[in-house]
């Protein structure tokens, strides 16, 4: 193999290790839940349903920055990445302890006052915290073989606790305790094999360079400190709020003082009907991004502009599609996999299944503007966006689940709508010469 189809070869490889990776990961995820709510029962099951809740959101907002911060200083070989780890480390172990905290005050609303799952939250933030710095190592480091592996175990090994444990000891507790252990046993298998030669955990093949890491939400690295940080605080803020519209609609519904039997079904359908979004966040949106940017670098305003409307006008079409699909069979699916007690009234699962289809087409567009350097332009919709939904919650009349699910869905049409326009204003002034437009990245450090 020539030294110039190399790197392209690693790179679907990458492409390949991390799609395998997400996929029996997301699956496993999928049976774990099909496996709890058959054991359990949709009341018993609800304080699951709140804390699978709270780990999304975890790994979501916060793990998924400090994964691709890691990355990035493995990536370009920074002098302060083992000092920064540590603070990041520590960072993270204070969130442990108060969101713990918070949850045990918490206990009655969110885990019908099992206290002791408000110390399954503190163990995930710090268990899932420890794979995540370590998924920022492989990848910096070019190692998607592990990486891939280190996604799909992590799962893998919940699932088949969970089926060990329910076996012997049916019970939410029971099941709660092992949510936290995947992470654990992923490191500890790490841990051990770290000596082991770069081949065994997946390097990056002699005479290519590691591959750049491209993890969902991040754009090119940037040699200025300043930038950097500027660019963390958007992308962060901007992953916290459609993170919030894509996964706090249990805790909402909670709130609203819906009944346990309530919180399972919604939740069960909600995670139902993330399926594309798991996947594109698993690694679908990690490959998006570097077409996306080196057409940026080209100076290409026109050809972003086209895939920004083509992506929004695809969501919407397939949004359509897919709602009426829901309506036929949605509840029925819903049911077949996770037990009749959980079959999502139609109304429910139609807009669920129209709002998630918005929902990527914006995570998509999302990359857009991350690709053109205009990160800064992520805040603002995605602000509005959480801002129109919490109005639509208080202003319309129903049931818990009406509310939150059409609010849900409002939220991220707005959501597409105002990040759609961004884009076509960033290639608008990119086209007509506007200083700054489609700034080149800045030159990695060698």
């Amino acid at each position: 193999m020539s030294a110039s189809t190399l790197p392209r070869a690693a790179r679907s490889r990458a492409t390949a290790w991390v799609a395998l990776g997400a996929t029996v990961g997301g699956v496993a995820a999928y049976v774990f839940q099909i496996v709890g709510t058959r054991a359990l029962g949709d009341v018993a099951y609800a304080p699951i349903g709140v804390l699978w809740t709270l780990q999304y959101l975890i790994l979501a907002i916060p793990l998924v920055a400090v994964e691709a911060y890691v990355a990035r200083g493995v990536t370009l070989k920074s002098p302060t990445l083992g000092r920064d780890s540590r603070v990041l480390a520590g960072w993270l172990l204070v969130g442990a302890g108060v969101l713990g905290a918070a949850c045990w005050l918490l206990r009655e609303p969110l885990f019908a006052g099992l206290g002791d799952l408000a110390f399954v939250v503190t163990l995930t933030v710090a268990t899932y915290g420890a794979l995540f710095l370590l998924r920022g190592q492989l990848a910096g480091a070019g190692r998607y073989r592990g990486y891939g592996a280190a996604t799909a175990g992590e799962s893998l090994v919940r699932l088949a606790l969970a089926v060990g444990v329910l076996a012997a000891v049916p019970s939410t507790r029971a099941l709660a305790w092992i949510m936290p252990l995947g992470p654990v046993a992923v490191v500890a298998g790490w841990l051990v094999l770290r000596g082991r030669p770069r081949a065994d955990l997946g390097a990056t093949p002699a005479g290519a360079r590691a591959p750049a890491v491209d993890a969902p939400g991040v754009g090119a690295p940037s040699a200025d400190a300043a930038s950097a940080g500027r660019y963390l605080a958007a992308t962060t803020t901007a992953n916290a709020v459609a993170q919030t519209l894509l996964a706090a609609g249990p805790l909402v519904v909670v709130a609203l003082g819906a009944a346990p039997a309530e919180v399972a079904v919604f939740f069960v359908t909600i995670t139902a009907a993330r399926t594309p979004l798991t996947l594109m966040l698993g690694g679908g949106l990690t490959r998006v991004l570097p077409p996306l940017t080196r057409m940026a670098q080209r100076g290409d305003p026109r050809g972003l502009r086209r895939v920004a409307l083509a992506t929004a006008l695809g969501a919407v079409v397939v949004a359509v599609a897919g709602a009426a699909a829901a309506a036929v069979v949605g509840s029925r699916l819903v049911a077949l996999l996770f037990g009749v007690d959980f079959a999502p009234d139609t109304l429910f699962v139609t807009v669920a299944g129209f709002g998630m289809a918005v929902a990527v087409g914006a995570l998509v567009v999302n990359q857009v503007l991350i690709a053109a350097r205009a990160e800064a332009r992520l805040v603002v919709p995605w602000l509005v966006a959480l801002a129109v939904a919490a109005a639509v919650v208080a202003v319309v009349d129903g049931s818990a689940t009406l509310r939150v699910v059409t609010g849900f869905a409002v939220g991220e049409v707005v959501a597409l709508a105002g990040l759609t326009l961004a884009a076509l204003r960033v290639a608008g002034l990119a086209a007509a010469g506007a200083p700054g437009a489609l700034r080149r990245p800045a030159r990695p450090v060698r």
